[in-house]
């Protein structure tokens, strides 16, 4: 886990170095990792750069929840400026997960953004998410977003980023060369 953080790290400083407005890197973690006792202390060490990583999870469990020292790295991770998010926002997320974690953005599950188009009981979910998020303070991201007029839905239901492959396709660290991130930026205002 420290290597992958550690080249994360070597990628976002390059990035940087060139001069471009690197977003925050978010990387996919588990409940396990979020409760490793000595993270904190590891992050510090690697010299984990303020407000430009974030980890994302899936909605956890309720003995992932259980752990004190989850509670304790999540603290923490806040103080080092390092973000949660929260994935497959839906059925399984509790009110809980979401003042126990304090996620900073919330992700819609992919099944509810795809059924908003077509369906009433969707775009009610969808709402009642969006609510409950400007509650805790988060945003809403809507995952599994497919074209302009999708895009546009989710921005009328308040959904503060959408995702999808008609929004920006997945690119390798290795191949970044600032020309996609501005690339995304024109279709987030044009949208």
């Amino acid at each position: 886990d420290i290597a992958i953080l550690k080249k994360v790290f070597a990628y976002i400083a390059q990035w940087k170095d060139r001069g471009w407005q690197v977003p925050p890197v978010s990387l996919g973690v588990s409940g396990r990792f979020l409760s490793n006792p000595h993270l904190l202390e590891t992050l510090k060490v690697a010299e984990a750069p303020q407000y430009a990583l974030s980890f994302s999870m899936q909605t956890p469990t309720a003995r992932e929840l259980a752990s004190p020292t989850l509670l304790w790295n999540t603290d923490g991770l806040h103080e080092l400026g390092i973000d949660i998010h929260l994935e497959g926002v839906g059925a399984q997320t509790t009110l809980g997960t979401l003042l126990t974690l304090k996620p900073c953005q919330l992700v819609l599950d992919t099944a509810v953004t795809r059924a908003a188009p077509e369906e009433d009981q969707a775009r009610q979910t969808v709402g009642m998410a969006v609510a409950l998020g400007t509650s805790i303070g988060a945003e809403m991201v809507a995952k599994g977003v497919e074209d302009k007029h999708h895009a546009t839905l989710m921005a009328k239901l308040n959904c503060t980023l959408v995702q999808g492959p008609q929004i920006a396709l997945p690119f390798p660290a290795e191949g970044y060369d600032g020309a996609a991130f501005a690339a995304s930026k024109a279709v987030s205002r044009s949208g």
